[in-house]
């Protein structure tokens, strides 16, 4: 009887160790979700192809998403 009491109470406190690691694992990135979802950022300025300013060993996108 004591064996059984035992493995009920390390499999109970297996499951809220999981799930306390899953909520604290959640809780530290939700911000970052959270900003993921929220912003959209259409256009980043970037280096043109035809760029004067570029040097070597720049580099700069292939084909802009952003109207000129």
């Amino acid at each position: 009887m004591k064996a059984k009491v035992s493995a009920l109470r390390v499999h109970a406190v297996t499951w809220i160790l999981v799930v306390g690691a899953t909520l604290l694992f959640a809780a530290a990135n939700w911000r970052m979700i959270q900003v993921a979802f929220a912003t959209d950022p259409h256009c980043i300025p970037h280096k043109q192809l035809g760029d004067s300013s570029l040097r070597d060993g720049v580099f700069s996108a292939a084909e802009s998403a952003c109207a000129p």
